[in-house]
C-alpha cells in the first residue's frame, strides 16, 4: 500500500514511468543506477561485509542513496527492517568487481540471494519451463515484467483448475513485481489474493455437469416428484414451501403428541384422585364403625348382671 501511494505521489510530480514500472526515480531497469556512486570512503556505510547481505546503498528510492542488504545470503543480516536491495544492485558501478558478491545460502530462487548473483538452478530456463511453486515466483518477479507475470499467474490459475479475468490479471501482476523483491511475497499468497477479488473463479467441475444434465434429461413422469422433491445432489433447489412443509409437519405431529400426552396425564391424575377420595371416605366409615362398637361395648359393661 506505501509502495502504491509512494508511485502515485512520484506520477503526480511528473514522474510517468511510477505508475507503470515502479520507477520513482526515472532511473529504470536499465539505468545500472546512477553514475553518481553512494560509496564515498571504503570502509563506510555503503560498503558491504566480505560475504554477507550488507550494507549496500542505492538510489533506485527518490534518487538517494539509502541502504538495503540482500536476503538469503548464508551469514544473515541482522537489519531486517532494511529493504531489500534492487535486483541489480551487484551490477552497478559501486559494487561491481569492486566487492565480491555475498554467499547465498542456496540456489533455490525462493530464497532470494541467487537472484542478484546469478547462480540459482532454474537459471536460464524461459517463461514456458518456470515451475508453478514458489521458485518460479520469485524467478518470474525477478524480470520486472507484468506480461510475464500474468502469464505466469495465469498457468498457475490453470493448474488449478480456475478460470480467470484476464483484463484484471493484467493489473493484478503489476502489483506483484518490482525492481527489488517484494517482503513476504508468495505465489500462495498471490492466488489467494486472486480468489479474494474474483480474479480467478474455481471452474464447475464435469461430474457436476454431468450430473445436471441427467436430471434434465428425467422423463416426464418423474419430472412432477422431481419438481417437488428436489435433487438428492442438490442440483435443482427445492420450493420454499416444500422446505417450509416437513417442519410444519413435524411441528404439529409434536403437537398432537403433546395433547394426547397431556390428556393421559390428566386422565391419570383424574383417576388417583377418585382413589384417594374413596379411601379417605373408606377410612372414614371405618372410624365410625369402630366408634360405634366401642360404645357398645361400655354399654354392654356397665350393665347390671341379674340374678
Amino acid at each position: 500500500a506505501n509502495r502504491a501511494r509512494s508511485e502515485h505521489v512520484a506520477a503526480s510530480f511528473g514522474e510517468s514511468r511510477a505508475a507503470t514500472d515502479h520507477d520513482l526515480a526515472a532511473l529504470g531497469l536499465n539505468h545500472k543506477h546512477s553514475s553518481v556512486g553512494c560509496i564515498h570512503q571504503t570502509p563506510g556505510i555503503c560498503a558491504p561485509s566480505a560475504g554477507q547481505g550488507g550494507n549496500y546503498c542505492s538510489r533506485q528510492w527518490g534518487g538517494v542513496c539509502s541502504n538495503c542488504f540482500v536476503p538469503g545470503t548464508y551469514d544473515a543480516w541482522p537489519a531486517t527492517t532494511m529493504p531489500y536491495c534492487p535486483y541489480d544492485i551487484l551490477s552497478s558501478p559501486d559494487y561491481k568487481d569492486v566487492f565480491p558478491h555475498p554467499k547465498c545460502a542456496s540456489p533455490d530462487a525462493r530464497d532470494l540471494c541467487c537472484l542478484y548473483t546469478g547462480g540459482c538452478s532454474l537459471s536460464g530456463i524461459g517463461l514456458a519451463q518456470a515451475p508453478l511453486d514458489e521458485d518460479g515466483y520469485a524467478l518470474v518477479a525477478s524480470w520486472s515484467n507484468s506480461s510475464l507475470m500474468a502469464t505466469f499467474l495465469a498457468r498457475a490459475a490453470e493448474a488449478r483448475a480456475w478460470s480467470v479475468d484476464a483484463e484484471r490479471l493484467a493489473s493484478f501482476a503489476y502489483t506483484q513485481w518490482g525492481w527489488s523483491p517484494r517482503k513476504g511475497a508468495t505465489l500462495e499468497k498471490a492466488l489467494e489474493r486472486m480468489m479474494e477479488l474474483h480474479i480467478a473463479v474455481e471452474q464447475t467441475s464435469t461430474s457436476s455437469s454431468t450430473a445436471t444434465t441427467s436430471s434434465t434429461a428425467t422423463p416426464a413422469a418423474d419430472s412432477d416428484v422431481t419438481s417437488l422433491a428436489g435433487h438428492d445432489d442438490g442440483s435443482s433447489p427445492r420450493s420454499p414451501i416444500w422446505i417450509a412443509l416437513p417442519s410444519f409437519c413435524i411441528g404439529a405431529v409434536c403437537l398432537a403428541i403433546v395433547k394426547i400426552v397431556w390428556h393421559l396425564i390428566s386422565r391419570y391424575s383424574e383417576r388417583k384422585d377418585g382413589q384417594k377420595l374413596a379411601h379417605a371416605a373408606g377410612d372414614s366409615k371405618c372410624s365410625a364403625v369402630k366408634q360405634d362398637l366401642a360404645l357398645d361395648e361400655v354399654a354392654v359393661v356397665d350393665l347390671p348382671r341379674l340374678g
